[in-house]
C-alpha cells in the first residue's frame, strides 16, 4: 500500500488536514477532557501504528538485526521521550505554542548539518537564526511558558527530544530505510510504554477515568490513533517538492488553531509565533539518507516482520 502524492498541492492540502487534525484532536482530549496519562495516550497511540503498518505495509518492511537495533537504539530512546513530553507539553499549552516551536527544531538540525557557504544554504542559514530568535522570543514574552514551570520544562524536553532525534536519524548507520525506523520506533515505543504505565501506576489511573462525554473520548482516541500514523506515512512517502509541505501544513494549521479550539495568546506572542512559521517554511529541507548503511545479510536477524 502506498501514500505517494504526486502534486504539490495535494501533498499540502493532505497534510495540512492530517496534522490539523491529529494535533487538535490530541489537544481536545488531553486538554478539554482532561486525560494526562501521557504513557497510556502515547502507548496506544503507537500500538495502533503499529498495528495499521504490520497489516497495511507488511511487504514493505525490512527484519531488523541486532547490529541495526543497537545501532539505533538512541533513535529509539528519543522517540519514546520526544512524543512523552510532547504529549505533556500540549495538555497544558496553546497548540500554536507548541506547533511553532516543534517546527523550529527541524529548521535548526538542517542549519547545523548544512553548513556550506551557497546563496541556498545562506538564506536558510537566515531563515533558521530567524526562527530560532522568534522562539527565544515565545519562551520569554508568554506569560503561560514564562511563569509557570512545569509546561515549560515538558516543552524544553520534547525539543530537546526532538532535536536529539533528528540528529540521531541523520548520523546513524544503519540498514533501516525511513519506513523501518518509524515502524521500529513506534513497536519500541509500545514495549516501553506498556510497563512504564503500569510501574507509574497510569494504567489504573485511566482504567477509573469516567469523563462525561464518554463516546468523544473514544471516538477521539481511536481518530487520533488512525490520523496520526496516516499523517506520519504521509511525511515518510512524500516525494521531495519545490515547498517545505510539512513547515508549511504546520504554519495552516497553527494559523487556524483558534477557530478549533479557543485560545488565549498575547500580540507579541503571535508575532513572533507568525515570525517563526514563516521562516521555518521558507527553509528547504535535505531528507537524504545517512551514507553508510549496516550490512545485516550475514547476522541474525531479529524475527518482528
Amino acid at each position: 500500500m502506498k501514500f505517494y502524492v504526486k502534486s504539490d498541492l495535494q501533498q499540502l492540502v493532505f497534510l495540512i488536514v492530517l496534522y490539523t487534525s491529529t494535533i487538535h484532536i490530541n489537544k481536545f482530549i488531553l486538554s478539554i477532557l482532561g486525560f494526562t496519562y501521557p504513557t497510556v495516550f502515547q502507548g496506544w497511540q503507537t500500538l495502533v501504528a503499529v498495528i495499521l503498518m504490520r497489516v497495511l505495509l507488511f511487504e514493505e518492511l525490512s527484519p531488523i538485526c541486532w547490529t541495526s537495533f543497537f545501532a539505533n537504539l538512541p533513535l529509539f530512546l528519543c522517540f519514546v521521550g520526544n512524543i512523552v513530553a510532547g504529549s505533556k507539553a500540549l495538555s497544558s499549552l496553546p497548540a500554536p505554542i507548541v506547533i511553532a516551536l516543534s517546527n523550529v527544531v527541524p529548521a535548526l538540525i538542517h542549519a547545523v548539518s548544512n553548513p556550506r557557504a551557497d546563496e541556498k544554504n545562506y538564506i536558510n542559514f537566515t531563515a533558521s537564526l530567524f526562527a530560532l530568535f522568534s522562539a527565544i522570543c515565545i519562551f520569554l514574552m508568554d506569560p503561560i511558558l514564562s511563569e509557570n514551570g512545569i509546561p515549560t520544562m515538558w516543552m524544553v524536553f520534547h525539543l530537546l527530544f526532538l532535536g536529539a532525534q533528528g540528529l540521531v536519524e541523520k548520523r546513524t548507520s544503519s540498514s533501516l530505510n525511513s519506513l523501518d525506523k518509524l515502524f521500529y520506533c513506534n513497536l519500541f515505543s509500545v514495549v516501553v510504554l506498556a510497563p512504564s504505565s503500569l510501574y507509574l501506576e497510569e494504567a489504573f489511573s485511566a482504567l477509573n477515568f469516567h469523563e462525561r462525554r464518554q463516546l468523544s473520548f473514544l471516538l477521539g482516541c481511536v481518530m487520533s490513533g488512525i490520523l496520526g500514523t496516516v499523517m506520519s506515512l504521509m511525511t515518510v512517502y512524500s516525494v521531495p517538492t519545490s515547498l517545505n509541505t510539512i513547515a508549511i501544513s504546520r504554519a495552516v494549521s497553527c494559523i487556524i488553531s483558534p477557530y478549533i479550539l479557543p485560545c488565549t495568546l498575547n500580540t507579541s506572542t503571535w508575532f513572533f509565533v507568525v515570525l517563526s512559521l514563516v521562516a521555518v517554511s521558507v527553509i528547504k529541507m535535505d531528507n537524504s539518507p545517512p551514507l553508510n548503511v549496516i550490512d545485516c545479510s550475514n547476522q541474525k536477524q531479529i524475527e518482528i516482520v
